[in-house]
């Protein structure tokens, strides 16, 4: 027997479940009720964008400028603002407006490549050396974050992510640049900018949710 549809409260229908994507109109005793959920949540996931795709660009293209402006401004002023870790404030931004328009992981690994290409390229910051440890680390973070954030809340898989692409960028940095210092920021500001950064994100992350 076809399980019963309510569609308003003037008559049913008998269509097959899986052609409804609203729970709160299913009777909740047909066997049916738990995988038309799952229908709606894939549905609503991958299609219902709360960000259009030329916002996302837009703000991508904000995040970039800010990622060319501040490492210039902190050489202008002499204010040591890349100890604040912007890139990954400037990342998990990023990853935030992607997942508005459904495109979460794909934006932030664009932005883990363009962020530090661009501020590179334009005021040579970071040196061409450290370039690919930076790309690294951010990618890094991007993917793992997308991976972790499956399993975990935002705030620890956040933790996570950036917690191992440090450590990526570190790594690398040792093979391409044996003779430079290897951490030049003090450690403990690394670490309490990153549960800042994090913090703030899975905090946007879980008022998005409401």
């Amino acid at each position: 027997m076809t399980p019963t549809v309510s569609l308003g409260s003037t008559y049913e229908t008998s269509l097959p479940c899986e052609k409804y994507f609203r729970p709160s109109t299913i009777k909740r005793s047909p066997p049916c009720y738990t995988k038309v959920l799952l229908f709606y949540n894939m549905h609503m996931t991958t299609q219902q964008r709360t960000l259009p795709l030329a916002h996302l660009a837009a703000a991508d293209a904000l995040l970039i400028a800010a990622a060319c402006l501040i490492p210039a401004a902190s050489h202008l002023t002499a204010a040591p603002l890349y100890m604040l870790n912007p890139m990954l404030a400037l990342l998990l931004a990023g990853l935030f407006w992607g997942r508005s328009a459904g495109l979460q992981t794909i934006n932030g690994l664009v932005l883990a490549v363009a962020m530090p290409l661009l501020s590179s390229l334009l005021v040579g910051m970071p040196v061409v050396e450290k370039l690919p440890c930076m790309v690294a680390e951010l990618a890094a973070v991007a993917g793992l974050y997308a991976l972790l954030s499956r399993r975990i809340s935002a705030l620890p898989a956040t933790l996570l992510a950036a917690l191992a692409g440090k450590g990526i960028y570190y790594g690398l940095k040792a093979l391409l640049m044996p003779s430079a210092v290897l951490i030049g920021t003090d450690w403990t500001l690394q670490l309490l900018s990153t549960l800042l950064w994090s913090s703030l994100f899975a905090l946007a992350i879980h008022m998005a949710k409401k």
